[in-house]
């Protein structure tokens, strides 16, 4: 399963990077979303990871991109954020609303086996 992970903070994003490759997940990590957005639609991935407070471009602004994008309108996006507490975020009780579309939300710090454990869900896996 093809992941792509989109968060200005880089050692979080290299660090994310390596407990879920060590779970058999393809994952690229951008700690720019433009950049994040431009791979993503040379090679799809399965899930998009997308941090939400980040300085060029804001989570919200790049789902809407990726949103209007004909081949990736339709890849799941779990967000990541500080506005979520991570303790009281479970799978479908904290969410994102964007244009009127729900996104799921993990919050930060979160553990390795949340941060799995959504990604399962969220993929069926």
């Amino acid at each position: 399963m093809k992941i792509v992970m989109i968060d200005d903070d880089r050692e979080l994003g290299e660090l994310t990077c390596k407990v879920l490759q060590r779970e058999g997940f393809d994952v690229q990590f951008f700690d720019h979303a433009g950049e994040g957005i431009a791979h993503a639609r040379e090679d799809v991935p399965d899930l998009i990871l997308m941090d939400m407070m980040m300085p060029a471009m804001s989570g919200e602004d790049a789902i809407r991109m990726i949103r209007t994008d004909a081949e990736l309108m339709h890849v799941p996006i779990l967000c990541l954020t500080g506005l979520v507490a991570g303790a009281e975020t479970q799978i479908g009780e904290s969410g994102i609303n964007i244009n009127g579309n729900y996104y799921p939300a993990l919050g930060k710090p979160f553990d390795k086996d949340q941060l799995i454990s959504s990604i399962d869900y969220y993929l069926k896996r």
